[in-house]
């Protein structure tokens, strides 16, 4: 993404140390030449006090705002870790780089979060989004699995069983998704 005279890159980094991830950014010269990575994320997600879970950000601006789509954990009120599901949430930033989760008011679940995954189905676990506009409507391209995965190969490992598709949804104020 460009904007004003430098690139902005917003990098999924995993940490392999911790149980989860972090988006860093960094920048470069108007040509995309040169690029410095910065040391520290810039946003943990809702779990920042727990090491953090917050990856595949898909970043655009509107306005003097930037919003950030982005894969979040979600404990949907449990304290057990067996319980907790991904999904996809919105951050806000005025300058892209100091990101805040988003009000969300009247979306279930934690601050931020704008589409859960539905147990049970295809799409349990939600991750990996991507944000389009046609006209006023916001669309979210977005992978979905269920939890346990779907055999791909019998008796193979997490990987082969993972199985995975993309869903569709769509929203008139980029809070309140529908799936389509």
């Amino acid at each position: 993404m460009k904007f004003n005279t430098f690139y902005l890159l917003i990098i999924t980094t995993l940490l392999i140390s911790c149980s989860g991830s972090s988006s860093g950014t960094g920048t470069s010269d108007e040509t995309g030449n040169g690029w410095t990575k910065y040391s520290e994320p810039v946003f943990e997600g809702y779990y920042s006090a727990f090491g953090g879970f917050a990856a595949d950000a898909s970043v655009f601006k509107e306005g003097s705002t930037y919003f950030m789509y982005y894969t979040d954990m979600d404990t949907n009120g449990s304290e057990n870790p067996d319980d907790y599901t991904t999904c996809i949430a919105l951050a806000t930033s005025p300058d892209g780089y100091t990101w805040t989760c988003a009000d969300t008011t009247g979306n279930p679940g934690l601050p931020g979060i704008v589409l859960e995954g539905v147990a049970a189905t295809w799409e349990e676990q939600l991750e990996t989004c991507f944000i389009y506009h046609i006209g006023d409507t916001t669309y979210l391209i977005y992978g979905g699995y269920l939890r346990d995965g779907v055999p791909i190969y019998p008796g193979g490992d997490p990987i082969s069983t993972m199985g995975s598709s993309l869903g569709l949804a769509s929203s008139d104020d980029g809070i309140h998704f529908t799936r389509i």
